[in-house]
Formats: structure tokens, sequence, C-alpha cells
């Protein structure tokens, strides 16, 4: 690493933040109901959908 004379190195640090919103796996019911469906049906080619997140899930 090349450093400037006269310039000091910042060591980083992990910072820790709380989590402020409860997780919901609510999403997942929905999730695992269209993958099972698309088994059933023997559709081995399954189109993406659009599908909105909740907030605490990161996409």
């Amino acid at each position: 690493m090349l450093v400037k004379k006269g310039t000091r190195l910042a060591h980083k640090r992990w910072v820790v933040k709380p989590i402020s919103e409860k997780k919901s796996y609510q999403h997942l019911s929905t999730l695992l109901a269209k993958v099972l469906e698309r088994c059933e049906t023997g559709n081995a080619v399954a189109e993406p959908l659009p599908v909105v997140l909740p907030c605490n899930i990161a996409s």
C-alpha cells in the first residue's frame, strides 16, 4: 500500500447497528406455493415475476 509521507492510516472498524425492524417471513408462504404449483404442473421453465419484498429484505 502506498501512503504519502505525513499521513496516517485510518484503521477500519466494523460498526454493528441494531436491526430496527422485525424480520417478516410472510412472503415465503406465497413463494413456496408458487414453487409447488410450478412443480405440480411439470413446468420446468419458470418466468421471473416482479416481487415486492418487505423493506427489511435486501434485493
